[in-house]
């Protein structure tokens, strides 16, 4: 492992050799490059290549720091928490009671055991609940349109995930969503829940798929754009 400084900034060259013909890069949380390449690739190599993709590191580097941000678990250190696209100070209440209310700027949680774990256990456990009870609603326009294709409605579940918003596999006729959803405005939350859907009726990515999902929500690009944006 060694260093490189970007624009005052310092990240971390972890090299992973392998039998490649070329040379590939992937960005880590904490300011690390991951490289993988050849068995025989001199430093100066991956140096000059890691300098060409300076532009594209920085931006990809700021938008992991913002994600991180934006994580639903919450943070008692930083007092804030991102629900539906909105930002709201986290209050904890003195109450002997477990409770959770959600208010104009802010949310209040009581919890009996007074704990962090325990405050953050009522907040997965509420927002759940609110991100189960908006799929429930948003799902019977989509419902609809299976339809027409007489399917059967899917399962839906919430569950935390990584890499990925939702997930589809007709086969079961199972929907997951991503519990992080939660953190991003309602239009997002629909988007994918409408693009797992069609993959029900189009399991891959063709052009049909996006002709199907531009069908049914024109300004899909929109809230896809905003979501690579978290």
């Amino acid at each position: 492992m060694f260093k490189i400084f970007l624009d005052d900034q310092e990240f971390k060259i972890t090299v992973e050799h392998k039998n490649n013909k070329n040379m590939y890069m992937r960005l880590k949380v904490n300011n690390e490059i991951v490289i993988t390449c050849g068995n025989n690739i001199p430093n100066e190599n991956i140096y000059s290549f890691i300098t060409s993709k300076k532009q594209w590191i920085l931006k990809a580097n700021l938008r992991l720091i913002e994600k991180s941000k934006n994580n639903t678990t919450m943070d008692l250190e930083k007092n804030y928490v991102n629900l539906l696209g909105k930002r709201y100070e986290i209050k904890v209440g003195n109450l002997n009671i477990d409770s959770f209310e959600i208010r104009t700027d802010e949310i209040i949680i009581n919890s009996k055991l007074k704990t962090a774990k325990a405050i953050n256990d009522i907040f997965y456990l509420e927002t759940t609940k609110l991100l189960t009870n908006i799929l429930k609603k948003q799902r019977v326009k989509w419902d609809s349109i299976l339809d027409d294709y007489n399917l059967p409605y899917p399962n839906i579940t919430i569950k935390k995930m990584r890499g990925k918003w939702g997930s589809c596999t007709p086969i079961k006729n199972d929907i997951k969503m991503n519990y992080s959803l939660i953190c991003t405005p309602l239009e997002c939350i629909n988007y994918v829940l409408l693009h797992e859907y069609v993959h029900l009726i189009v399991p891959n990515h063709s052009k049909r798929f996006y002709d199907l999902v531009l069908y049914h929500m024109p300004e899909y690009k929109k809230f896809k754009k905003m979501l690579n944006e978290v």
